[in-house]
């Protein structure tokens, strides 16, 4: 029996009969037995001697071989086989004929159809053209060992754009806003953000938020509102002046609310309560609390009734305790305005947590309104309206609920009290 070579590395077989050139080109990992069978009837059912071994390379390194039938008649058929990385060796198949070796050929005398490949005769510079689709990247042995493609991108947890180098994700870097899906960084803030927008004409100041994609949403007005940390607050924008009901200058503050003090002048407003006389079911004579600093015109002076155990205080005529003022004449009015303490430390300190205003009818004392704040400790003068006009003489304060200091005493307490038009 003749000796067997075989050929490994091939991509395409040419076969020359005399003066034909028969080729058959292949890109599979390894031909189909219909095409050994092909290959064996077109070039050796006309007498070829000798053996044909076909190759191909995967990711650079043969892992495959066939041979086909020998034939012992004829002698002068030739075999080029086209390698991988485009040489071409001829090879002249004839009984006993020596064999010229392409740098990928194995010689061997096994009758294994697909002997394994020794490491020692694999090239040492793996070729990796016509490497399959799946395996764009570098290469060993007969596998891809890289995780990406060169140049690729993509996004990690945490926004995080990374790329590719040398078959391996490398963090390239941490997206300020976003990661895109190409991933590059991309936007202008962070998704589910709000900012503060500056005040226009139009609106005032106002609010955005980041959409998603990375960018600010159009803007939403805060109207008669201040914005702080990306909210609206608040009942004024910041900075703006008025006059208020009882005629002071006011600017509203950055946290939204009017305070006093403005460089916008104001018509004064009549207070008819000024100067009044003031009776109570108690009072806290002591420093600048008494009865008539109740209607002075003085936020620094005050009214307080005296300390009582709980919050009903001496359940006087029905009220846990009642201050009223008279004043000369009958007047015609539709506005009470209760001042807290204004003093540091002890700002709205004794405010009552619920209250009765009353008018005098001349027999009996009328309801008017039944507040309870919800603001416990008022800082600014609170303004209460019956929705009408009314003229007496006499306004009563009936406490039903007391206010409480920093010390836990049950009492109520007003810097001021005034009757407005």
């Amino acid at each position: 029996m003749p000796p067997r070579r075989r050929l490994l590395a091939a991509r395409s077989v040419r076969v020359r009969h005399g003066a034909t050139l028969e080729t058959q080109e292949f890109a599979l990992s390894r031909p189909s037995a219909s095409f050994v069978s092909s290959l064996s009837s077109s070039a050796f059912a006309r007498g070829s001697t000798g053996a044909l071994v076909l190759g191909l390379l995967s990711c650079g390194q043969p892992d495959w071989s066939r041979e086909a039938p020998a034939s012992p008649s004829d002698a002068g058929v030739s075999v080029e086989a086209g390698r991988a990385g485009g040489e071409s060796g001829k090879v002249d198949v004839r009984d006993g004929g020596s064999v010229p070796r392409s740098p990928n050929a194995i010689d061997a005398s096994s009758t294994d159809p697909f002997p394994q490949v020794d490491a020692q005769q694999r090239d040492p510079t793996p070729d990796c053209t016509g490497t399959p689709s799946a395996c764009q990247s570098p290469c060993a042995g007969a596998s891809c060992r890289a995780a990406c493609v060169a140049g690729a991108r993509r996004c990690a947890e945490g926004n995080v754009s990374e790329r590719c180098d040398n078959g391996s994700w490398k963090t390239d870097k941490a997206c300020p806003f976003s990661c895109g899906a190409d991933g590059l960084c991309t936007g202008e803030c962070k998704p589910g953000t709000t900012e503060c927008t500056p005040s226009s004409a139009a609106g005032g100041s106002g609010t955005r938020s980041c959409n998603d994609d990375a960018r600010w949403a159009e803007p939403t007005p805060c109207r008669d509102q201040t914005c702080a940390k990306g909210a609206c607050i608040g009942e004024c924008e910041v900075g703006r002046t008025r006059c208020s009901v009882i005629g002071a200058g006011e600017t509203c503050a950055a946290n939204g609310q009017w305070v006093n003090g403005s460089a916008s002048p104001c018509d004064p407003v009549p207070n008819y309560a000024l100067g009044a006389v003031v009776e109570a079911s108690s009072s806290a004579v002591v420093g600048t609390w008494s009865e008539p600093g109740l209607v002075d015109g003085r936020a620094d002076t005050g009214y307080s009734t005296a300390v009582r155990a709980a919050p009903s205080g001496g359940n006087v005529d029905g009220c846990a305790d009642w201050v009223s003022v008279t004043m000369p004449n009958n007047v015609t009015f539709s506005k009470v305005v209760l001042t807290p303490r204004t003093d540091p430390g002890n700002v709205g300190s004794g405010f009552p947590r619920a209250f009765k205003i009353e008018l005098w009818d001349g027999q009996n004392w009328v309801f008017r309104v039944n507040a309870r704040p919800s603001v416990v400790r008022p800082a600014t003068p609170q303004v209460y309206t019956w929705g009408q006009s009314d003229k007496t003489f006499r306004v009563r304060i009936c406490a039903t609920e007391l206010g409480v200091d920093d010390h836990g005493s049950y009492l109520m307490q007003f810097a001021e009290l005034m009757i407005l038009p």
